[in-house]
């Protein structure tokens, strides 16, 4: 797409994250960010009538969501899907995936001391949710407790959104909140409208695209199906008049995230770093250990792969 309609819009007028998403590593511009998604915390107001803005609050009102027996909690997650739902904790103190804004995967920057930190306060959120994080892997009975009313805060991503909505429970929804006085980062994923290099007609087809980015399309994207065009303007203009509290809580979420980045070489992330958070909350591994061995199978695998 470089060189041709609009490269130039998609750089200047889409938020940082979008605009990275829809970029190669060496610059060039391959598709409209149409849409963002993002993890949010969804809870129930019946619960927690005010919501969050610390999990540190979560912690102190414990004692009257947690029961084990009767399968309640105060929180639960896909606590062993994969890295990409634990990414706020760990990264917290400053822990990244790659060096030079993920583009040097020479510099493994989420196994270190920092996600060390990360992943230990995280622990200290044990006491809150599962004793076994296998309890909660399956997307149905972790979203089933939530909408039974037996969770009082989830987080979930907006694929999870019409579930709860149509559950019948009291629903809020929110940035995630503070931690330990650290704002959480989530991974952002964008889903774009992009040109085949064997359309006869490319600058047609780059024109309907970029219409579909449009703010006149993004409203009505919006309304028909909550889904959140992410071009700076609009995304400033429905952050000043949201139209409901998913879409406030996307919104502002969607100023604390990243990327997921484009390197090859994350999918030798994943698995690593999914055991490594296995190992410590199922089988009581200090966290440094469980992310140095992480470590040692990252780099393993991607020097395999030079």
């Amino acid at each position: 797409m470089e060189n041709l309609v609009s490269a130039d819009r998609v750089k200047n007028d889409f938020i940082p994250s979008a605009t990275d998403a829809s970029t190669y590593s060496d610059g060039k511009v391959y598709g409209f960010p149409s849409s963002m998604t993002t993890t949010v915390l969804f809870y129930n107001k019946d619960l927690l009538p005010n919501g969050l803005t610390s999990f540190e609050e979560l912690v102190a009102k414990n004692g009257e969501f947690t029961n084990p027996s009767k399968n309640e909690y105060a929180l639960v997650w896909a606590i062993n899907d994969d890295y990409y739902m634990n990414r706020p904790f760990m990264t917290m103190y400053g822990a990244y995936e790659f060096g030079d804004n993920n583009l040097n995967p020479d510099d493994i920057g989420i196994t270190g001391d920092a996600a060390v930190k990360g992943l230990e306060a995280m622990m200290e959120l044990k006491d809150l949710t599962v004793s076994n994080s296998n309890d909660v892997s399956n997307s149905q009975v972790r979203q089933g407790l939530f909408a039974d009313g037996k969770v009082a805060a989830i987080i979930e991503g907006p694929w999870a959104y019409e579930t709860f909505k149509s559950s019948g429970v009291n629903l809020g929804v929110s940035a995630l909140p503070t931690y330990k006085g650290q704002t959480l980062t989530t991974f952002s994923g964008f889903e774009l409208y992009g040109v085949s290099t064997f359309s006869e007609y490319p600058r047609a087809a780059q024109l309907f695209a970029d219409y579909l980015t449009s703010e006149e399309f993004a409203e009505y994207r919006l309304e028909t199906a909550n889904r959140l065009t992410p071009t700076k303007a609009f995304m400033e203009k429905v952050k000043a008049n949201p139209a409901n509290d998913y879409v406030a809580a996307l919104t502002q979420q969607s100023e604390h995230t990243v990327a997921m980045p484009h390197l090859m070489e994350m999918n030798f992330l994943w698995g690593p770093l999914t055991g490594a958070v296995s190992d410590v909350w199922n089988k009581d591994v200090a966290a440094k250990d469980a992310l140095v061995k992480a470590g040692q199978s990252i780099e393993l695998q991607i020097d395999m792969n030079k």
